[in-house]
């Protein structure tokens, strides 16, 4: 699995996009997918193990990983862990395609409800959640340990 640069993504039509579960062999290019789009990457480590614990997918192109998204389940809530899209497929309907599959899969669990965190600075994921029905809950001082939490 690749990356793709922003040049690659301009150029390749945006069809044939395969939704699959993640695989171990992904993780090298979830983790680079995650560092392109966090100030504050989880670990690799932490992807290892919600391979193991937690429901995980990628969105894949030709080849290429081009997204990922992680949820898992507690109880009757659905806690949607972590979602990347490489930064050339943005404001595609990529995002919104991965959580709708992962509250779809949430849902065959069994999940009444479901949360996440964002960050407030990212307004388009926050436009998102909100489109998706998603409403502010709480405000978790210093959640995120960078300015702009």
């Amino acid at each position: 699995m690749t990356t793709p640069t922003a040049a690659q993504a301009s150029t390749e039509s945006h069809t044939h996009i395969r939704l699959r579960p993640m695989r171990q062999k992904d993780l090298g290019a979830v983790y680079k997918l995650e560092k392109l789009g966090q100030p504050r990457p989880w670990p690799a480590w932490y992807f290892r193990k919600q391979l193991r614990n937690a429901s995980c997918w990628v969105l894949e192109q030709q080849g290429m990983l081009i997204g990922f998204g992680i949820f898992s389940m507690v109880k009757h809530w659905a806690h949607i862990m972590n979602m990347g899209i490489a930064p050339g497929f943005r404001r595609q309907g990529l995002g919104r395609r991965m959580m709708l599959h992962m509250l779809s899969m949430a849902s065959k669990e069994h999940a009444r409800y479901s949360w996440l965190e964002v960050r407030l600075t990212n307004i388009p994921a926050i436009r998102l959640y909100h489109q998706l029905g998603f409403r502010k809950k709480q405000l978790r001082r210093k959640y995120y340990s960078l300015p702009g939490g």
